[in-house]
């Protein structure tokens, strides 16, 4: 299932640039948040991040960490960390998928593929991001890109 129109939304966001390989992605995570927690800040709600490597790459994949927390900028942050009080992404394309392993991954990323190929006068404008939720015990992975209108031009006569 396809959900055309979403939006990425989050206040008091802490995020990282970093490169790690697939099977390092949980320690990644671990990592990000126990600096983040150290630094005197509570995370409020789910990671999420932005992938800005190949679709399928599984070694040395360029991400952005993000985390949403409680607490207004108060620095203790190293300047690899950056701080923002409002993170929004816009007219996301996107697809849910149950679970957040590498399987699950693809099989959302085929159906995303899938309708890219069908937009009309869109296209992808960000990295492809995923967003973690909790629902009733389950875990599921909402992955979308943000699209933008195709700038036409007109021709002279």
């Amino acid at each position: 299932m396809i959900a055309h129109g979403q939006s990425i939304t989050a206040k008091n966001v802490i995020s990282l640039n970093c490169v790690v390989d697939m099977e390092m992605m949980n320690a990644a995570f671990t990592d990000f948040i126990d600096n983040v927690t150290e630094a005197g800040y509570t995370p409020v709600g789910n990671i999420f991040f932005a992938n800005g490597g190949e679709l399928m790459q599984t070694e040395a994949i360029p991400m952005q960490l993000f985390v949403s927390v409680e607490e207004d900028y108060h620095g203790g942050l190293t300047e690899e960390f950056n701080y923002r009080t409002y993170f929004q992404v816009r007219r996301v394309l996107q697809t849910r998928v149950k679970g957040m392993s590498q399987l699950d991954f693809a099989r959302g990323m085929e159906t995303l593929g899938e309708a890219i190929t069908k937009l009309d006068g869109e296209y992808p404008n960000t990295p492809t991001f995923f967003v973690f939720t909790e629902f009733e015990g389950e875990i599921y992975t909402d992955i979308g890109v943000g699209l933008q209108f195709e700038k036409r031009l007109r021709e002279a006569f």
